[in-house]
């Protein structure tokens, strides 16, 4: 398949397109995970024949980064990109089958209700999550002052609602509890932006 010229030009994918994506999803590997959109910004066919052939070199090299590198692939077919050593881990993740997500309650255990638990208990169970989440690179950074039952309810809410990405070795996501709407947020009345809507 001839490659377009013209990344940002999309149109229908072809029969070419059409065969890279079916073979990638009769291994398991679909490409929506790693951020292919067939009506995206980017011409569909352009973008699987990209990852197409990055996961044949991915395959070729034994996933060698280094050898890899070395024939020209630095920066893995990964959207939205977020940095190297993460796009790198997000790809061979992706290209062995693997999952690019995980659940805390699915690995670490249940999370009680915060109604259920004592002001000790809260405690307790609040620190050993966030101690639990900093080990594998996710910080709990919420404001000051904020009560930890508050806190607590939730992070709670927040790990039972969406996964967390597998991080790269030096990589660090932050749960900040901030949406940007700070006159429904939760943490309105401890946090100095927020005292000011």
């Amino acid at each position: 398949m001839q490659l377009s010229a013209n990344p940002l030009r999309a149109h229908a994918p072809d029969a070419s397109a059409r065969a890279d994506l079916a073979a990638l999803l009769a291994q398991g590997l679909d490409p929506a995970d790693i951020g292919w959109e067939p009506d995206g910004p980017c011409d569909p066919q352009w973008s699987l024949a990209v990852i197409a052939d990055w996961l044949r070199v991915w395959r070729l090299t034994g996933g060698d980064r280094a050898e890899m590198a070395r024939r020209g692939y630095h920066f893995p077919p990964v959207e939205p990109d977020c940095d190297p050593d993460q796009d790198w881990l997000t790809f061979e993740r992706w290209a062995a089958a693997r999952p690019l997500t995980w659940r805390y309650e699915e690995e670490e255990g249940e999370l009680p209700p915060a109604g259920t638990l004592s002001e000790a208990e809260v405690m307790a169970t609040f620190t050993a999550i966030t101690a639990k989440l900093s080990a594998r690179g996710v910080d709990v950074m919420l404001a000051e002052g904020t009560p930890v039952r508050t806190r607590y309810a939730w992070l709670r809410e927040e790990l039972l609602a969406r996964p967390i990405a597998y991080l790269a070795p030096d990589t660090r996501l932050v749960l900040d509890g901030c949406g940007g709407d700070c006159e429904s947020c939760f943490q309105q009345s401890w946090c100095d932006i927020g005292a000011m809507t």
